[in-house]
């Protein structure tokens, strides 16, 4: 592979859907933590040449300290239903939901389908690095992985770490 590029761009400017259009990407993307997706909301609605969407995202339970935003399993289950409806009703076919962890909803996929993914699930500095490496070889070339909350420390030098171990020298 060739050596990975980092570059910011903010997740709700236009200058994502604006490079998106620019470089030519017209294939799959996926975003792995999904929310109440207003981020997809946001990039598709911008960028009309992409293919189909995958959501990833299993929807389960936080507890208090897990390093995401606490909520139940009912309140999981009701974002995962109003986000599947607001997305679908907006993209339709272009949307598929995929109610897996980051590792299993990866698993469904061949390497080199997507031309972009983008991270924004679990913020641990091990899970971040197991997303990084598991959908990594799912991007064609010259794609784009992008990742939220950089600025949130293990996650950013999780992130920091997978760049540095793929651009070592010899490899």
């Amino acid at each position: 592979r060739d050596k990975v590029e980092c570059h910011y761009i903010p997740r709700n400017s236009h200058i994502f859907s604006k490079l998106m259009e620019k470089q030519g990407y017209t294939g799959f993307s996926a975003t792995v933590g999904v929310s109440s997706g207003i981020t997809i909301r946001h990039w598709l609605s911008n960028w009309k040449t992409g293919d189909t969407h995958f959501c990833v995202d299993p929807y389960v339970e936080f507890k208090e300290g897990s390093g995401n935003t606490p909520a139940t399993q009912e309140e999981q289950d009701k974002a995962f239903l109003r986000t599947k409806g607001m997305l679908e009703a907006q993209f339709g076919k272009r949307i598929k939901m995929i109610r897996l962890t980051p590792v299993e909803g990866a698993g469904k996929f061949k390497d080199e389908k997507f031309d972009f993914v983008f991270l924004d699930y679990d913020h641990k500095y091990d899970a971040v690095v197991q997303e990084l490496f598991t959908w990594f070889p799912k991007l064609v070339r010259r794609s784009i992985l992008g990742m939220h909350d950089f600025n949130y420390r293990p996650a950013g030098f999780a992130f920091l770490d997978f760049v540095l171990e793929l651009n070592k020298d010899g490899d």
